[in-house]
């Protein structure tokens, strides 16, 4: 058996907030058989770190645009744009550059869990948006390069 002291990250979670909350909808529900596309996408932003004793903060700002669009009829659509900022901490211990990472991955990750079962929950009265599972590591991997591309 695993000692979960020795797996620990020592990444915590300290809370989140929705900053903002756009829905634009003229769908009334979505049926167990309804056929839909959603479109996703995603930005990031650090904000400055905070060094407090014994633990350092830092903030992320995760940025969801979603467009869904029924199938069956062309003029039914929802358009979500959605912000969330969460706050995480680590000891002192810790590197900038780890914590930094930790917050990209695991701070984005925590968020997203978030902003699905908010947004599933928010949508409609009838059905719901299934939104994807992501691997943070790759979203940001391209997001990156099309930076890159960008430059």
């Amino acid at each position: 058996m695993i000692k979960l002291d020795e797996i620990v990250s020592g990444f915590s979670y300290v809370g989140s907030s929705v900053k903002e909350c756009k829905i634009l909808n003229s769908i009334v529900g979505l049926g167990p058989d309804a056929q839909y596309s959603l479109e996703l996408d995603f930005s990031t932003m650090l904000l400055p770190l905070n060094k407090e004793d014994p633990f350092r903060r830092g903030r992320v700002l995760l940025s969801i645009g979603c467009k869904v669009r029924s199938e069956a009829d062309e003029d039914a659509k929802t358009d979500i744009d959605f912000v969330i900022e969460g706050e995480f901490s680590v000891s002192n211990e810790m590197s900038d550059e780890a914590f930094t990472k930790m917050l990209m991955v695991n701070g984005v990750s925590a968020l997203y869990g978030i902003a699905r079962s908010k947004l599933e929950v928010i949508t409609y009265h009838q059905g719901k948006i299934s939104f994807p599972m992501i691997n943070v590591l790759e979203l940001l991997k391209e997001k990156q390069e099309q930076e890159s591309q960008k430059n």
